[in-house]
């Protein structure tokens, strides 16, 4: 018996669910019995005495590390998730009641600097740092920089707390919604021309109709123009400014900005205020577009029915082939325009500039 497989050994699987069931049980009657005095600790911690504990605590290290690693916990709050452990282990003798101020203090510091390196992750508070769950601080304990805006998965590289979550989701509504905007394109300072190609075919039209098309046409050319003057023009390489780059920590508080003042954008200047707020939104419908459309691409690149055919194609050529094939959109749902929201604004900016040096950056069809 001694040199049985672990695998093929029905006893011992048996006495460990046991074991496991029992402890999980057990559970509540010692957090119900502990939790009180753990409330206590934490009611004498602040922002400024978490911040200034020494984060070499060793056993405060092996804490954080059990909690955010404990799978049980990982959709419960730091601070839930502490206060269980902690009830733990003040019931079995690790942990001493004197000793605890210090090690909740000292793990928020380490969750504090474990989210820290994210973008607009600098400066959340202590209520923040509690709401946070473990499975987002298990995350954030492997921080890597963020891969291209067209990775599938973005979920370890962009994370945002539950408050940021709520004030997006409302200044998102905010510039979707676009409330007192244009609800079309429109150029103040006249319409652009249309090329000899447009205007020739439209003479074969009944006038009402070649009026209803040429309109068309004239803010599909509105559109791109303005799209140039963002992507191409302002987020230009060779004259951006490194510290405006870096003014927006994630593309929502680029889009913040501009909201809040257009006057300063090159690409809204001169227009009315109506279609300054239109712009804005169609800015971060464009945005959307532009993930899933580089998300789409690359997900069918990847594919043994595209891989080959792809290889030498331009992205406006595998589009074409992939509507022809009736291709599925990447799904756009609350989690997507978070993460894109989320998404650091420096990386987004090299993202558009690599794209446009290799001739590569597509502006996704009004119909995508």
């Amino acid at each position: 018996m001694a040199n049985a497989s672990p695998d093929h050994n029905p006893a011992g699987d048996t006495h460990n669910s046991t074991a496991h069931v029992i402890e999980a049980a057990r559970r509540p009657l010692i957090v119900a019995r502990h939790q009180d005095t753990v409330n206590t600790a934490f009611a004498r911690i602040d922002a400024e005495q978490a911040l200034a504990t020494d984060t070499d605590n060793t056993v405060a290290r092996e804490l954080f590390s059990c909690v955010i690693d404990d799978d049980s916990l990982h959709r419960s709050p730091l601070r839930e998730a502490l206060i269980e452990h902690c009830c733990l282990g003040l019931d079995n003798g690790d942990i001493a009641a004197v000793d605890l101020p210090l090690l909740l203090a000292t793990c928020l510091h380490l969750a504090h600097d474990a989210l820290s390196q994210y973008p607009g992750m600098g400066d959340i508070t202590l209520d923040e740092l509690n709401e946070c769950s473990c499975e987002m601080l298990h995350l954030a304990q492997t921080h890597k920089d963020p891969p291209p805006f067209h990775h599938p998965d973005l979920k370890p590289y962009v994370l945002w707390t539950p408050a940021q979550e709520g004030l997006s989701l409302h200044a998102l509504h905010c510039i979707a919604s676009a409330e007192g905007g244009d609800r079309q394109w429109q150029e103040a300072a006249g319409e652009p021309s249309l090329g000899r190609e447009q205007e020739e075919p439209l003479e074969d039209l009944p006038e009402a109709k070649r009026r209803i098309v040429r309109q068309q046409l004239v803010r599909e050319r509105i559109r791109q123009l303005f799209a140039k003057k963002v992507f191409i023009n302002y987020l230009d390489r060779d004259s951006l400014d490194p510290n405006e780059i870096a003014a927006y920590p994630r593309i929502i508080d680029w889009l913040g900005a501009i909201g809040e003042t257009p006057h300063l954008f090159s690409f809204m200047q001169g227009q009315t205020q109506a279609q300054k707020i239109f712009r804005l939104q169609q800015l971060w419908h464009i945005l959307l577009q532009l993930r899933e459309l580089a998300l789409r691409l690359h997900t069918a690149a990847q594919h043994p029915s595209y891989r080959d055919t792809f290889v030498d194609l331009h992205p406006a050529q595998q589009l074409e082939i992939l509507v022809q094939d009736r291709y599925p959109a990447a799904t756009i749902d609350r989690a997507f325009c978070l993460t894109v929201a989320h998404y650091p604004f420096a990386a987004f900016v090299e993202w558009v500039q690599n794209r446009v040096a290799d001739e590569t950056f597509l502006l996704p069809p009004p119909s995508t």
